[in-house]
């Protein structure tokens, strides 16, 4: 009986780059059947905290500070941001691939994030111990997959990577559960650790965008020529930044310019 490999890719690109590195290297990668779904980024997310216990569907300040241990994880079934089709063909084929399989391949992005979004359908899927491996895949071209599906070590060697990405995770959760619950106890404002300073420099930009006065500024620009060659060549004067004709390092009054170029013109 032949080896099952299930191979969860984290996009579509890189399911169809290992398919065809597949196809055309099918006699020099180890034998058996190969079978290759692909995620489309984050398939899995954090509960909300009224998934917990129904009590935090209310805000409560008396509830706060809000934490897990363990934080547990479910599926997401809809694509966010109004993302066309739904998630749910691709869960039930990574679902019933892992069941079907022998050895499962984590497939994700050579970073943390890529190994714990696809660690994360691994481990909510897969009902009995199974062999994990990881295919590392930062080139598309087919020779270079070819030859690392040829070196495919144990997931568990990487592993550690993605507890980085679901730190991150976490603690975004407890920045947003917590802190949009207390600064937004009257009125809905959705406080997150990214994206709330995010905002903020957009926002700030944005006023001061709004609020610029055009000022002229003025530059001091001569030719000047070299007594040894004779060859002429361009001096931009620049003020001491210490000057205190300089306001916001731009030269608004051209009194002082004025000044130099008598000097210029009389040397």
């Amino acid at each position: 009986m032949s080896t099952k490999y299930f191979i969860i890719a984290e996009k579509p690109e890189l399911r169809m780059a290992v398919q065809a590195a597949i196809r055309q290297g099918y006699n020099r990668i180890p034998p058996g059947e190969y079978s290759v779904v692909n995620s489309f980024g984050h398939l899995m997310k954090l509960k909300e905290p009224s998934d917990y216990d129904p009590k935090y569907a209310s805000w409560s300040l008396e509830d706060l500070p809000i934490g897990f241990n363990p934080w547990e994880e479910v599926p997401i079934l809809t694509r966010p941001g109004g993302a066309m089709g739904s998630n749910a063909d691709a869960l039930r084929a990574i679902d019933e691939g892992i069941q079907q399989a022998d050895i499962i391949v984590n497939c994700g992005d050579v970073d943390d994030e890529g190994q714990y979004l696809v660690d994360q359908l691994i481990n909510y899927y897969m009902k009995i111990p199974k062999p994990v491996k990881r295919l590392l895949v930062n080139d598309n071209s087919p020779e270079y997959i070819i030859n690392q599906l040829c070196h495919m070590e144990d997931n568990s060697k990487y592993v550690r990577l993605g507890y980085a990405a679901q730190a991150r995770t976490v603690a975004d959760a407890l920045f947003g559960f917590n802190y949009t619950r207390t600064l937004s106890y009257n009125a809905p404002l959705r406080i997150g650790r990214v994206k709330t300073p995010t905002l903020g420099l957009v926002v700030n930009r944005d006023r001061e965008i709004e609020g610029h006065t055009v000022k002229k500024y003025y530059e001091l620009t001569f030719t000047a020529t070299d007594t040894r060659t004779g060859k002429a060549f361009t001096v931009i004067y620049t003020p001491a930044k210490d000057s205190p004709d300089l306001i916001d390092g731009k030269l608004l009054n051209p009194m002082h310019l004025d000044e130099l170029v008598k000097k210029l013109q009389n040397a």
